[in-house]
């Protein structure tokens, strides 16, 4: 099967593109995921937001949906926002996976929703938007030895490039205008 192509492949056929593969560059991935996704999330109506899309990983909770994944994606970027300054600054490294709930992200992830379940869909796209530029810039910033490690692909450029596909797939099915 020929890799799919970044830039125009549905979301659900990239869940397993190779962006750490030693030929790609993850800031130009980046970008082409950021408009990906502002102009998916610009296509759906506000009144699709709250479509259940898909289950949660977390047994008895209720299905998330587009609004629980972009608030998802926009907090995490912020997290990342938040642990890649002490590379920057050379005050620390980046977290462990037992600095979010011993390692249940699951779990994590649930009990984060209601910080941003009430955000109308508007203010998401804005954040997010925002958020990834955040990111990205301070991305940008790492030495490049540490850039291309695959600690800061899990933790950095993870949550620019595969993670938004990762959660907006699910979204591609919602009905558009």
């Amino acid at each position: 099967m020929p890799t799919p192509v970044l830039e125009t492949s549905p979301f659900s056929e990239l869940i397993d593109f190779p962006f750490t593969a030693d030929d790609r560059d993850p800031a130009a991935d980046a970008l082409v995921i950021a408009a990906r996704t502002t102009a998916l999330l610009a296509a759906v109506a506000d009144d699709n937001w709250d479509r259940p899309v898909s289950e949660s990983a977390v047994p008895g909770a209720p299905p998330w949906t587009l609004r629980d994944h972009v608030g998802h994606l926009a907090d995490w970027n912020d997290e990342a926002s938040r642990y890649i300054q002490p590379l920057l600054d050379g005050t620390g490294g980046l977290p462990a996976d037992d600095d979010y709930d011993g390692g249940d992200f699951d779990g994590w992830n649930e009990r984060r929703r209601p910080c941003y379940a009430q955000h109308p869909p508007a203010e998401l796209r804005t954040w997010l938007a925002a958020s990834a530029d955040r990111l990205l810039g301070l991305a940008r910033r790492l030495p490049p030895a540490v850039a291309a490690t695959p600690a800061v692909h899990e933790w950095v450029w993870h949550n620019l490039t595969s993670h938004p596909v990762e959660h907006l797939a699910p979204a591609e099915a919602i009905d558009r205008p």
